[in-house]
């Protein structure tokens, strides 16, 4: 396996634990990950690479030059941002969150925004740690 390959491999396990893991997530079958990972990114198809460096927040350019580079996104943190807001937006109008077709309880909302507004501090630490 060349080295770049090797590279890639371990930063894909580091961030989703398994190749499989990955390649079910990002929608690639195994067997082409695999196939990549061994034959070389530069004999891949296009459209895979920009997945897996979709996925994975790194510029397909430098990967193809044998590096990896994580890639700043601020538009993956202002949309990400937004999704939760519209999604904390949702949970708080009536009938919103249901339990066997039942209201959720005020407590189990509350629960459902926390969590939600966990995520979103961790993404805004992540996106400006990059």
């Amino acid at each position: 396996m060349p080295m770049i390959e090797e590279t890639l491999k371990d930063y894909i396990i580091e961030k989703y634990g398994s190749l499989r893991e990955f390649s079910i997530r990002v929608k690639i079958p195994y067997s082409t990950l695999y196939s990549m990972l061994q034959t070389g990114i530069s004999k891949a198809r296009i459209e895979n690479v920009l997945k897996i460096c979709s996925a994975l927040h790194i510029d397909a350019d430098a990967l193809t030059n044998g590096k990896i580079v994580p890639v700043k996104t601020e538009t993956a943190s202002h949309d990400l941002e937004e999704r939760i807001t519209t999604m904390l937006n949702w949970i708080r109008s009536d009938d919103a969150i249901k339990f066997r077709g039942e209201k959720a309880d005020p407590r189990m909302i509350q629960y459902v925004e926390a969590s939600l507004e966990i995520g979103l501090k961790l993404a805004r630490k992540v996106y400006s740690d990059d």
